[in-house]
C-alpha cells in the first residue's frame, strides 16, 4: 500500500483525536482560569458546583462533538488497501491464465473488508470511551486518572492549593499544563493497565485492520494462484527481529514459524508495516537479492554518533518519533499557557524550547539521511508556535550564557574535588613517610616513599606566604603516577627540570588552593624553547611538620598555553 496516501488517510482519523485532546485540555485550563481571582479557599468551596459541577456531561458532549459516531475515513483506508493490494495481483493471475474474480463479484472478499472495517470502527469507539492523563494525584507517583477524577479530584486539590496561598496563579497553571501536556489524552485498557495517548491507539486500531485485509489477500491470491510462496517487502529502519526475516521469499508455513505471522510482534502485528506477496517460482523476480539483503544489513547497523550518543537505523527512527511526540507535547504546552494567562516569559520560553526542539530534530534528520516526518509534529493544527526569530535568538543568547556558567561551574567543582583528593593523597603519603622515619633527612631511604627533588628560595615564595617552615621540596610516588597518568612520559622525560624550576622560577601565578604556587618557566635547550607549568604545596606551621614543600603536578605545555597562563591569571612573582 502507498504508504504517503496511507499516512494522509491515517491523519484524517488522528486529527479526530487530536481534537478531542486539545478540547479537553483547553476546557481544564478555562476552569483553572476561571479561578485565578479567588482569593480563599471558602470563596472555591462557593464557586465549585459552577466550575466543575458539570464537566462529566460536558466532556462527554465534547467527545462526542469531536469524534462523531462514525469514521469515514476508516472506510476510505480499506478501499485503499482492496485497489493497492488485490486489483495489483490481476497481472500475476493474467501470466498463469487463472481467472481474476473483481472484488465487486468477490463476496467473500467483501465479507472480510466489511468485519474489519466493523472492527476498526468499533475500535475507535472503545478508545473515546476510556480517556484520562497520567498525572500525580497526591502520593508522588504518575498514574493513570480517568476524566472524571482528573475534574473532581486533580483540580480540585489544585485550586485549593492555589486558594489557600500554597501556590501561586503561574506556579499552578505551569504545573498543570506540564502534567497533562507531558503525558497527553490517553485510553487505558482496564485488563493490563496499560495506556497509550489516544492518537497512538488509534493510528495502532487503523494499521492492525489494514494489517489483517493485507494479510487475507495475500493469502487468497497465493492460493488462487497455486503457489506456497510469498515474499516479504523490506523498508528501512525496521526492528531488528523484522530485519532478520524482511525481502526474502519464504514458505506459507515459515511466515508463520520463522516471520510471526499472526502473532502481535510478527509479521502484520503491532505497528509492523511489511507486507508479502504471492511469489511464482520461474516467473516472478526477487525484489531484493541476497547481496543486496546483506549490504544494507551491514549499512544500518553502522553506529553514527549525535550529541553523545550512537545509533543505528533503527534506534535513529525511534528516536525521531520520539523527538515528534515530544514537540507536539511542548507545542500544546506554549498554545495552553497562553491561553490559561500564564506570566508572558513563561510562554516566551516554551515556544523557544519547542523551536530549539524543532532546530534539534531538523539536525538530528540530517546527520542521518532520515526524512522528516513534520506532519506527525503539526497534526494538532495549531498553527504557528514558534517565536519570532529575535525572540529565538535573544533566547539562544542567555540559554548559551548559561550553559557557559553551569559548565564553569561543573569545572571548578571537579577541579576542587581533584584537589582536595590529591592533597589527602599528599598527606597520607606524608603521614606514612613519617611514621617509617624516612623523612628525617634527605637520606638513601627516601626514595621507598618520598624523593627529594630540590630547594625553594623561600625569598621568591613569600609572595604566597611568609610561613614557610622548610626549604626541602619532594616529590611522593603517588603524586609521579598521578603525574604519569595525566600526561604520560612527561615526568620521565623532563624530571631533570625541576629542580630549577622551584629554585628559580620565571613567573608564579595565584593558585585557589591554599599555600600553594603554580610555578611556570621556560627553558633554552637544542634551539627549542620548553615551557613548563608546576604546581608546588608550601608546608607552613600548620601542617605536620614531618611534611616537605611537595609538588603536586607538573608538565610540560605550548607555548600559547604559556603565554595564557601570564596574561589571564594573576601574576604574584615575575623573575627581573
Amino acid at each position: 500500500m502507498n504508504r504517503a496516501y496511507q499516512s494522509m488517510l491515517e491523519a484524517g482519523v488522528v486529527k479526530k483525536m487530536s481534537v478531542v485532546e486539545e478540547e479537553i485540555m483547553k476546557d481544564v485550563i478555562r476552569r483553572i482560569r476561571k479561578t485565578g481571582k479567588i482569593t480563599s479557599t471558602a470563596d472555591w468551596q462557593l464557586q465549585r458546583l459552577l466550575i466543575l459541577g458539570y464537566s462529566t456531561e460536558e466532556i462527554e458532549a465534547i467527545v462526542r462533538q469531536a469524534a462523531g459516531n462514525d469514521w469515514p475515513d476508516t472506510f476510505k483506508l480499506y478501499d485503499e488497501v482492496i485497489e493497492r493490494e488485490y486489483v495489483r495481483s490481476r497481472s500475476m493471475y493474467e501470466l498463469i491464465n487463472v481467472k481474476f474474480i473483481p472484488y465487486e463479484e468477490n463476496y467473500e472478499l467483501q465479507q472480510i473488508t466489511r468485519a474489519l472495517i466493523r472492527q476498526s470502527n468499533d475500535e475507535l469507539r472503545n478508545i473515546t470511551k476510556s480517556l484520562g492523563f497520567m498525572v500525580d494525584m497526591g502520593n508522588g507517583h504518575r498514574v493513570f486518572t480517568p476524566l472524571a477524577d482528573i475534574y473532581n479530584g486533580y483540580l480540585d486539590n489544585a485550586i485549593n492549593l492555589m486558594a489557600s496561598g500554597g501556590f501561586s496563579y503561574n506556579t499552578m497553571i505551569r504545573k498543570v499544563v506540564g502534567e497533562i501536556t507531558a503525558s497527553g489524552l490517553r485510553t487505558v485498557d482496564y485488563a493490563s493497565g496499560h495506556s497509550n495517548r489516544v492518537d497512538v491507539a488509534a493510528r495502532r486500531a487503523l494499521l492492525t485492520g489494514m494489517s489483517q485485509l493485507t494479510g487475507h489477500i495475500s493469502r487468497m491470491n497465493g492460493q488462487r494462484l497455486g503457489t506456497d510462496k510469498y515474499e516479504v517487502d523490506w523498508h528501512p529502519g525496521a526492528r531488528p527481529d523484522h530485519a532478520a526475516w524482511q525481502g526474502r521469499v519464504w514458505t506459507y508455513q515459515q511466515l508463520i514459524d520463522i516471520c510471526g505471522l499472526g502473532s502481535g510482534p510478527g509479521l502484520l502485528g503491532w505497528n509492523c508495516r511489511h507486507t508479502y506477496y504471492p511469489f511464482l517460482e520461474g516467473i516472478s523476480a526477487r525484489n531484493y537479492s541476497d547481496e543486496w539483503l546483506e549490504e544494507m544489513d551491514r549499512k544500518e547497523a553502522q553506529r553514527v554518533t549525535f550529541r553523545g550518543k550512537q545509533y543505528n537505523t533503527y534506534e535513529a527512527t525511534q528516536k525521531q518519533r520520539q523527538m515528534e511526540t515530544a514537540m507536539r507535547a511542548q507545542r500544546q504546552k506554549a498554545q495552553l499557557l497562553q491561553e490559561g494567562g500564564a506570566d508572558k516569559d513563561q510562554v516566551v520560553i516554551a515556544k523557544c524550547k519547542y523551536q530549539a526542539m524543532l532546530d534539534e530534530y531538523k539536525e538530528f534528520s540530517r546527520k542521518f539521511g532520515l526524512p522528516e516526518q513534520r506532519e506527525r509534529i503539526y497534526a494538532d493544527l495549531r498553527g504557528r508556535v514558534a517565536p519570532s526569530q529575535r525572540t529565538y535568538q535573544k533566547w539562544q543568547a542567555e540559554q548559551a550564557d548559561k550553559a557557559a556558567k553551569r559548565a564553569a561551574q561543573k569545572e571548578r567543582k571537579a577541579d576542587r574535588e581533584q584537589r582536595q583528593r590529591s592533597e589527602a593523597a599528599r598527606r597520607a603519603d606524608m603521614d606514612k613517610a613519617a611514621k617509617s622515619g624516612i623523612i628525617e633527612t634527605s637520606s638513601a631511604k627516601e626514595e621507598i616513599q618520598v624523593h627529594l627533588v630540590g630547594k625553594i628560595d623561600r625569598e621568591i615564595y613569600k609572595c604566597i606566604t611568609a610561613d614557610i617552615v622548610t626549604d626541602e621540596v619532594i616529590i611522593t610516588d603517588e603524586r609521579i603516577e598521578h603525574i604519569e597518568g595525566r600526561h604520560p612520559g612527561d615526568y620521565q622525560r623532563y624530571q631533570q627540570y625541576i629542580a630549577d624550576m622551584v629554585l628559580d622560577p620565571d613567573y608564579i601565578i595565584k593558585d585557589d588552593r591554599p599555600f600553594t604556587a603554580m610555578v611556570l618557566k621556560e627553558f633554552e635547550n637544542e634551539d627549542k624553547t620548553k615551557h613548563f607549568r608546576l604546581a608546588l604545596r608550601l608546608l607552613t606551621s600548620e601542617d605536620d611538620q614531618n611534611y616537605k614543600n611537595s609538588v603536586i603536578t607538573f608538565m610540560k605545555i605550548r607555548e600559547k598555553e604559556y603565554m595564557r597562563l601570564i596574561k589571564s591569571k594573576q601574576i604574584l612573582y615575575k623573575k627581573e
